[in-house]
Parts: C-alpha cells; sequence; structure tokens
C-alpha cells in the first residue's frame, strides 16, 4: 500500500516509512526506528508538529504490538 499523508499521525502505526525529499529516498525503515534516529528527517518532521513526545509513544507502541 502506498500513502502520501499530510498528517504524521495517520502513518505513524504504519510496519514501514520511506521518506522522500525531492523524489530522492531520505530514510527507509520502521516508524519507531527512524524517530529515534538523532538527525534523520523523520525525527525532524515529527518534532516540527511539536508533538514528538507523543508521536515517539506511538510508534513504540505500534512496533511492541507487531512484537518488533
Amino acid at each position: 500500500m502506498l500513502t502520501i499523508a499530510h498528517r504524521l499521525k495517520t502513518i505513524i502505526f504504519y510496519d514501514q516509512v520511506l521518506v522522500l525529499d525531492g523524489g530522492a529516498k531520505k530514510e527507509f525503515g520502521s516508524p519507531a526506528e527512524l524517530i529515534e534516529a538523532e538527525d534523520g528527517h523523520f525525527r525532524s518532521l515529527c518534532a516540527a508538529t511539536g508533538d514528538l513526545d507523543a508521536l515517539r509513544a506511538e510508534a513504540q507502541a505500534a512496533a511492541a504490538a507487531r512484537g518488533a
């Protein structure tokens, strides 16, 4: 499934996320992995929402539910 999301909360429960910038691949991995990358593009997008901690908690909960 391909989803183009305008809200990160829409995809925070997905198994894998591909982050593109200008059509080029920036990052690929689970939201839980990507949100922990200190200098990551996905993390900076999450931080820009002002809701980084809530998004991190949701990503971690989804990963735990999948057994990841």
